[in-house]
């Protein structure tokens, strides 16, 4: 059992050095049209192999395209339709073991394609429940998938909560096998052991990683803790080639190390900070663990609310200032038409002396 093994988390990967963090320039840009919902690559990939250097991408409203990662140029684009005809883009994106098929998840369904016949000629599969009454069903949009490596089955989440698993050897009328439900958010990431019998699912809005064994999967049989209740992103978690340890992000700037075998944190590395780790992934056979951090910032806003804050008070001593000043120029005006007025009336007095005089 690869998944309950006996190796340590030091003999897999050593421990993480701030000193040996270094920062990785951009090998490969690739242009898509539009904001990119997901990306996977060629499983069989190898560095000797030229041909097997690409990877998939999805982005909204175009077709799936398959990249030359060496390259950069396009090399075949697989096209789903809505139920108007209309080209509708994938949400998530999976390659079976073998690199046979690609799997794109779209909203209530699953398309499957032959990479090695581009276009539209592509199977389904219907997550929206069978034919016969009361049949299960997966609801939402398709976030995420997921293979064992024999692809023995199908795992996919859902933006609205649930994962479920199917057949994937009976398109297109794979039936729904399990249907499991936990998180409180949309699910971003699923992944299997490597044995296939444990299925590890995250969400987003969710603060713990959740470990279900596929032969008793009532309930979770472990809960991860993690510090990503707070955030819309997908943050990523990662099995390490040993498939003892499991490796996940989070918004504290750490990656948390936690032992399959027992559900316990075994370890906490400081990455970065202050910063939302969101992206962890181990090397398939080398010790080398790559993350990628950040989320947005607003730093004109609290500025501008700081600025609005000074404006505020700057124009009420400004103001307190005009109200004395007018308060001032009021009295003057008062004592003028009193003085005025007396002297008139002193006028007046003397005017009517001299009348009877």
């Amino acid at each position: 059992n690869d998944t309950m093994g006996s190796n340590s988390w030091d003999s897999c990967v050593p421990p993480w050095s701030r000193d040996q963090c270094d920062s990785l320039g951009v090998g490969l840009r690739v242009q898509e049209g539009e904001t990119i919902y997901d990306f996977c690559w060629f499983p069989q990939m190898t560095a000797t192999d030229p041909t097997s250097c690409c990877f998939a991408s999805s982005s909204r409203a175009h077709p799936v395209h398959l990249w030359d990662a060496c390259t950069g140029e396009l090399r075949a684009t697989y096209r789903g339709y809505n139920e108007v005809d209309e080209v509708a883009a994938a949400y998530s994106l999976a390659f079976t073991p073998d690199g046979a098929q690609l799997y794109a998840g779209y909203d209530k369904r699953i398309l499957v394609f032959d990479v090695t016949r581009p276009g539209r000629d592509y199977g389904t599969i219907t997550c929206s429940g069978g034919p016969r009454k009361g049949e299960a069903k997966l609801p939402g949009i398709i976030s995420c998938m997921a293979f064992p490596p024999d692809s023995s089955s199908l795992a996919a989440g859902t933006y609205a909560g649930y994962v479920g698993t199917f057949d994937p050897r009976s398109p297109p009328h794979a039936q729904l096998q399990l249907l499991l439900h936990g998180h409180r958010g949309g699910l971003t990431q699923v992944s299997y052991t490597r044995d296939g019998q444990y299925l590890v699912t995250g969400a987003r809005q969710d603060d713990a990683v959740l470990v279900w064994d596929l032969r008793y999967a009532d309930q979770a049989l472990y809960r991860l803790e993690r510090d990503t209740k707070s955030t819309n992103q997908r943050i990523s978690f990662s099995i390490e080639p040993c498939g003892r340890h499991l490796l996940t992000g989070g918004c504290s700037g750490a990656v948390r190390v936690f032992d399959l075998q027992t559900g316990n944190q075994v370890d906490e590395l400081v990455i970065a900070e202050g910063d939302t780790v969101n992206g962890c992934d181990t090397h398939p056979f080398l010790s080398l663990l790559a993350v990628s951090t950040g989320h947005r910032r607003f730093p004109l806003a609290v500025d501008s609310l700081a600025d609005s804050e000074d404006d505020s008070s700057d124009s009420e001593e400004e103001g307190q200032q005009w109200g004395l000043k007018q308060d001032k120029d009021e009295m003057l005006e008062q004592d003028m038409c009193k003085l005025q007025q007396q002297q008139s009336a002193h006028q007046q007095q003397q005017q009517q002396q001299q009348q009877q005089q």
